[in-house]
């Protein structure tokens, strides 16, 4: 499965995008204009590496060929489709727009993975990248002057706002995804034979615990532990006792740091939780219902991507959930299957339930005598996944990521598969 290259230097173009991915929004020219942002020069290279590579139509159709893009085009089509019952156009093309992005992203990114050593790359590119989102997330949460006003004024408007939204709700870091990159951490320790670069694995994995703790986000937390053992019983004793001692350490310093400094944490949310706490499950059910009712009413196409909150009504809405609540939660209904049958009717639901279905007996046929690293990548994927269940999976963060891992599994796997046919 060697393919030919796009151009010599795309693989590090690739990386590019990873790293601007990894955060929120910012601008990086002096201009203020969405053109300009960090997100939108990911568009723009991967558009230009996917153009270049479409010049030859042998290698795309070997591409396509492959099952994980026969189902994602279906998945494709359906999405599409649902612009006939849309109201608000603008939402649709935006949301159509980073998935048309995912497409050429994955064409991509599958031409340039062709060895083991660029999969190893790339895992620990994703994993060392949250470096960034962890810099991000000290400087946001603790307030760090001048560093605090600085980013923030780096923010596009989009990202802004949703960073003071959460912030009002003493809530943090939604975006960021590093918790359910943790068993990426555990595939670079083992790769890695110098102490102290283990050791920097460790606080890395340390400060991702802490920040999903602090974030006041249940479901960020819970992901972060399962994530955390899972991977601690996936890999060699040696490298897990080191880190059963760093998790009761993290504990301890939680506990005291909560009573003294934090008065609202994940923690508290799980073990005592307030009358609020229990209104944000009564309105995700709330959501989930209204969901299903305009997937009732707009069965076959839904109501187009983007366009939930067209649909619904905000009387309603607004005598079901605190204002607090309704902030960020009126345009979607926190979870993937609800939300892709209200905007994309039965036949986007179907379609994404079958790549979910194809991926999860992939895996579970693909799991047992395999490879840690495969394991690992595989738990990383669910607990991603996991993510859409309990909240809005619609940034591109979250795209970039969720087949990022599917295309390291799918060649990991056939590499593995490959030396093993020649070394037998």
């Amino acid at each position: 499965m060697s393919n030919k290259k796009i151009i010599p230097w795309a693989f590090i173009l690739i990386i590019v995008v990873l790293v601007l991915t990894r955060l929120p929004a910012i601008y990086i020219l002096p201009i203020r204009s969405d053109f300009f942002n960090s997100h939108s020069f990911a568009r723009y290279i991967i558009f230009c590496l996917f153009i270049y590579m479409s010049v030859n139509a042998k290698l795309v159709k070997k591409i396509i060929s492959q099952p994980l893009f026969k189902i994602f085009l279906v998945y494709f089509v359906t999405q599409a489709l649902s612009i006939l019952n849309a109201i608000n156009i603008s939402e649709y093309l935006i949301r159509f727009k980073d998935l048309l992005f995912i497409f050429m992203f994955m064409m991509v990114l599958w031409n340039e993975i062709d060895s083991i050593k660029r999969i190893f790359f790339v895992i620990k590119i994703l994993f060392y990248s949250s470096v960034l989102s962890l810099l991000f997330e000290a400087v946001t949460y603790f307030q760090l002057q001048p560093f605090s006003r600085t980013i923030m004024s780096l923010l596009t408007d989009n990202a802004y706002r949703g960073v003071i939204t959460d912030s009002i709700k003493n809530r943090y870091f939604i975006n960021i995804f590093d918790n359910t990159l943790i068993p990426l951490g555990f595939i670079t320790l083992q790769l890695l034979k110098k102490t102290l670069n283990k050791v920097v694995i460790f606080i890395l994995i340390f400060l991702i615990v802490f920040f999903a703790a602090v974030s006041d986000f249940r479901g960020q937390f819970a992901i972060a532990l399962v994530a955390l053992f899972v991977s601690i019983l996936i890999v060699k004793k040696r490298a897990a006792q080191g880190l059963v001692l760093l998790g009761v350490f993290l504990l301890l310093l939680l506990t005291i740091n909560s009573l003294k400094y934090i008065s609202v944490n994940s923690i508290n949310r799980i073990v005592d939780p307030s009358p609020a706490d229990y209104e944000t499950i009564e309105g995700r059910i709330f959501y989930w219902k209204k969901a299903m009712d305009i997937g009732k009413a707009f069965p076959m196409f839904g109501v187009g991507l983007g366009n939930f909150y067209e649909y619904i009504n905000n009387i309603a809405l607004r005598k079901s959930t605190s204002p607090e609540n309704l902030l960020n939660t009126w345009t979607h209904p926190h979870n993937v299957f609800f939300a892709t049958l209200a905007e994309s009717g039965v036949i986007g639901l179907v379609s994404y339930s079958i790549i979910i279905i194809y991926f999860f007996f992939y895996d579970l046929i693909n799991f047992k005598n395999k490879p840690y690293q495969i394991k690992l990548l595989v738990v990383a994927f669910w607990c991603l996944f996991s993510y859409s269940l309990i909240y809005p999976a619609v940034k591109i963060t979250y795209g970039v990521l969720f087949w990022s891992l599917r295309v390291l599994i799918l060649k990991l796997n056939h590499f593995s598969v490959s030396q093993n046919d020649r070394s037998s």
